[in-house]
């Protein structure tokens, strides 16, 4: 009968990050730069593992709140696999 159209964590995000004119890295197709999985989010801003995107790892805690468009990504050990969200 009907169709059912879902769209998972990192989906979400980087519709977000392209609805606003924001890519996250650099790449050479639209798929490199808009299309980004929970498990890259989780790499990126972290040193040369992420030399290519325009996020940066931070640190917060009780003086550093978290802020407005924070990106918070983990990936499951062993997996290959995670999740994100902003």
């Amino acid at each position: 009968s009907g169709q059912l159209v879902t769209i998972d964590c990192s989906g979400y995000m980087s519709a977000s990050f392209a609805a606003a004119g924001m890519r996250v890295r650099k790449g050479d197709g639209v798929a490199r730069r808009y299309q980004v999985a929970a498990v890259d989010y989780a790499n990126m801003g972290f040193g040369n593992r992420g030399q290519n995107d325009c996020l940066k790892a931070v640190e917060f805690g009780p003086n550093e709140s978290i802020r407005s468009g924070d990106v918070f990504a983990y990936k499951n050990e062993g997996q290959n696999y995670g999740h994100a969200m902003m």
